[in-house]
């Protein structure tokens, strides 16, 4: 079952500090282009570290600046896991994305869907290690929080 789950994160070649995150579960399909003008991907692993350990949820919002808001939510209850996704082309407050309906809805267990969002993130840092991933980021990276997750998916 955990081939119906696929993440992926690249960054832009050509512009830096951008990043497109595609998110495919069966045949629901998101793509989310971040900016740097939130630090997407470190919430991402900030907060998978943070519920790699106990139960809990967190948001993490992927702005493009000018290409719409996608909104990810993340859950963890025991073994169970979900990943929704909530996208707008429009630039509209947070709260009213946050009442869009569902485009990407993923469930399924916490030990196999960590490690397939984490290993895009391993890719990150094999191509470019933590100073490139910085500098195409703009971002400090988490490296606190990354360790906890090479715990959690070992």
């Amino acid at each position: 079952m955990n081939n119906e789950l696929r993440f992926d994160i690249t960054f832009d070649q050509q512009a830096w500090g951008w990043a497109d995150i595609a998110i495919t579960c069966k045949k629901q399909h998101v793509l989310a282009t971040c900016s740097d003008v939130r630090d997407s991907l470190g919430d991402i692993i900030r907060g998978l570290a943070n519920i790699s350990s106990n139960n809990g949820k967190f948001e993490v919002i992927c702005d493009s600046e000018n290409h719409g808001i996608v909104v990810l939510g993340f859950s963890r209850t025991n073994s169970r896991f979900e990943l929704t996704a909530k996208k707008t082309v429009n630039n509209l407050d947070i709260e009213d994305i946050r009442r869009h309906r569902v485009r990407l809805r993923y469930r399924g267990e916490w030990q196999q869907a960590l490690p397939i969002i984490v290993s895009p993130f391993k890719k990150l840092l094999e191509q470019y290690n933590i100073d490139g991933y910085e500098s195409k980021w703009s971002h400090a990276f988490p490296a606190s929080e990354w360790k906890q997750l090479n715990v959690a998916t070992h």
